[in-house]
């Protein structure tokens, strides 16, 4: 498997198996960033005309006193709530105590007779509260505990669920050990709903609608209101064709949660809900009839504030009223774990492709391709959301994208490093320094093994080297000193033309252009370095009498022979994995060394050959500074057909 393919088969496994709950945090970015892009009430239509919050406010507070209020004061707001005939009332408080000013707690607090209270007008604040709760369409908080939490030491109403369960639909809802109801007097209200929601980093997304406590399944205050203000008798619940949604029909409505019961917030801006002073209601100054209403509190004091993914500090009741738009509007959203692996997989066949193109094209390309895929798939997330109400999970897809581009380019240029670092070290074996750093920034650089190019070859081979050495046979360290200034006066002008060194063997020198860097038009560069050595042999002649004694430079001249050929080779590193060698060899490989032989035959400084050369060719060195003069068809040793052989003049 490819060293870049770990880095997105890494994070397709973390996605697919959520390790780090990676998967449910992005998820849960994904629904912030689109609805903070697109709040519920800017896209689909909303019910909060119908409804109305009913707030115990600082105000109310200062007015009536401190909280809780008797229930007696309690009960003469209620009143007047209902002598306008709203269509429900939730009520986001509960009543787990009885009242602390009913006459049965004055009198054991103050030692008093309970008859004497009576006598002097104290009521039972309770039993007031419960006749308005009787005829009335309240719905009463309750709470879900678990089984380490205290309830309270007062008798409690026994209430029902009142949901209807349909085959296997309560299998996977989220539990609770026991339910916080409010007192027995408060039964014969006609509805009874917890008020727990899900809060993740702070945050509420999404609330259960249903709960199973102690085998018994019961509806959450909001669904509740629903269910009464409908005046129906039961929910009903079951899960949907496909399997992957619970359906709760509670009379007419149909509400949609995931398997679990939990419902998922499209928040929107929760001033849309009107909102009044419990103080207005008392004066008769706000129209309630036929309304939603949410009784509960805003006040500071009782700090029942919260935050979605789009503000902060909402009083808890807007949240009921935002679950129940979003009902009576339909507007379900939903994710389901096939879907999620399902944009996880194909994430990871596009990462795969993505790897790929980071090897293949440069980075300016990539860093292009990665925003234009991400475009897409914000399409896919934005239409998904607002269309068919599914989340699609795109931080997680993101960063795959990302992150696997981005470790595949690490990877490969680490890899070229190591590579470049390799190939820099074997030819510094035979390619001079200044080379091998333009191979260093070479985008492409040749694969080890060999490769076939056009190129360039040259040959020289020092004339009269035979009467050097005779001369200094007894002097061989002048002998190396003056092959070495030969030497490097014809190196100096090689590599000034860009070639590559090969070899040096005894008395020759071996080039080639156009490898391991891509030289441009190498057939002329080569031809100008063959002029250069030949005009620079006065020069060399001069240097190499400077260097011996006065009696020998006499006896010394140098002269070269030198033979050209272009035309296809290979190169590469020849040899064995114990030894090898940069170099190059082929045809033309050998029709240079035979030219280099042939100019002591014809007496000749330089010789070349190369098919393509022509007039055109001619004309165009000729401009260059080359003139090249035809000798003749030349039959070189190791070859039957004759080549065509000019001279550089």
């Amino acid at each position: 498997m490819p060293v870049w393919f770990i880095t997105p088969i890494a994070l397709w496994f973390i996605a697919s198996a959520n390790i780090f709950e990676f998967s449910d945090k992005s998820r849960d970015l994904t629904l912030d960033f689109l609805t903070n892009k697109f709040p519920y009430e800017s896209i689909f239509e909303s019910y909060s005309n119908q409804m109305l919050f009913i707030d115990i406010d600082d105000a109310s507070l200062n007015a009536i006193g401190q909280w809780p209020w008797p229930r007696q004061t309690i009960s003469e707001i209620f009143q007047k709530i209902s002598k306008q005939k709203p269509l429900v009332m939730g009520v986001d408080i509960i009543f787990a105590e009885k009242d602390r000013y009913a006459s049965v707690n004055l009198a054991k607090f103050f030692d008093l007779n309970m008859d004497d209270l009576e006598n002097l007008g104290v009521k039972d604040g309770d039993k007031f509260l419960a006749d308005v709760l009787k005829n009335n369409p309240y719905v009463l908080a309750t709470s879900a505990l678990d089984a380490n939490q205290i309830v309270s030491n007062e008798q409690q109403a026994n209430v029902s669920g009142k949901v209807v369960t349909i085959g296997s639909a309560s299998d996977n809802i989220y539990s609770a050990e026991k339910l916080l109801t409010p007192i027995r007097e408060y039964e014969i209200s006609q509805g009874f709903g917890f008020v727990n929601t899900i809060k993740n980093d702070g945050v509420i997304r999404r609330t259960p609608l249903i709960l199973d406590i102690d085998s018994e399944i019961f509806p959450a205050l909001n669904l509740e209101m629903i269910r009464v203000a409908q005046k129906a008798n039961n929910h009903v619940l079951k899960i949907n064709d496909v399997g992957d949604n619970l359906l709760i029909k509670s009379g007419d409505i149909i509400a949609q949660t995931d398997l679990d019961g939990t419902f998922i917030l499209h928040h929107g801006d929760t001033n849309r809900f009107p909102r009044v002073s419990v103080l207005d209601v008392m004066r008769g100054n706000v129209n309630l009839k036929d309304k939603i209403l949410i009784i509960g509190s805003s006040a500071s004091g009782l700090g029942d504030f919260h935050s979605s993914n789009i503000a902060d500090n909402i009083p808890g009741p807007l949240f009921h009223l935002q679950v129940i738009d979003q009902i009576l509007g339909q507007r379900f959203i939903n994710y389901h774990p096939v879907y999620d692996q399902v944009v996880y997989f194909l994430t990871f066949l596009f990462s795969i492709l993505i790897c790929l193109m980071v090897l293949r094209l440069p980075i300016y390309a990539v860093l292009l391709l990665i925003p234009v895929s991400i475009l897409p798939l914000y399409y896919l997330a934005k239409y998904s959301f607002l269309g068919f109400g599914v989340i699609v999970n795109m931080p997680i897809a993101i960063t795959i994208f990302i992150l696997s581009g981005a470790s595949t380019f690490i990877i490969k240029a680490f890899i070229q490093n190591i590579e470049k670092k390799k190939i820099q070290n074997s030819f510094l074996q035979y390619v001079p320094e200044n080379i091998v750093k333009n191979i260093n920034k070479e985008s492409d650089v040749p694969s080890l093994g060999g490769q076939e190019i056009d190129g360039t070859v040259f040959f020289l081979d020092i004339r009269g080297f035979t009467a050097i050495t005779e001369t200094l046979k007894h002097q061989p360290h002048l002998l190396t000193k003056v092959i070495s200034y030969i030497m490097s006066k014809v190196t100096e002008i090689l590599i000034k033309h860009e070639a590559t060194i090969d070899k040096y063997i005894g008395d020759a020198v071996m080039a080639f252009w156009n490898a391991p860097v891509t030289v441009k038009d190498h057939q002329l560069k080569a031809y100008k370095a063959a002029k250069a050595i030949k005009l620079a042999l006065p020069e060399i002649n001069q240097g190499v009498q400077k260097l011996l004694p006065e009696g020998q430079f006499k006896k010394i001249t140098i002269n070269f022979g030198i033979g050209v050929s272009t035309g296809k080779l290979i190169v590469g590193n020849m040899g064995s994995e114990f030894r090898f060698n940069y170099s190059v060899m082929g045809d033309i490989v050998n029709i240079a060394a035979r030219l280099e032989q042939k100019t002591k035959e014809l007496k000749k400084i330089i010789l070349v050959g190369a098919a393509d050369i022509n007039d055109k060719t001619i004309r165009r060195y000729k401009k260059a500074g080359i003139n090249l003069t035809f000798i003749n068809n030349i039959a070189v040793r190791g070859k039957k057909e004759k080549i065509p052989v000019y001279e550089i003049t």
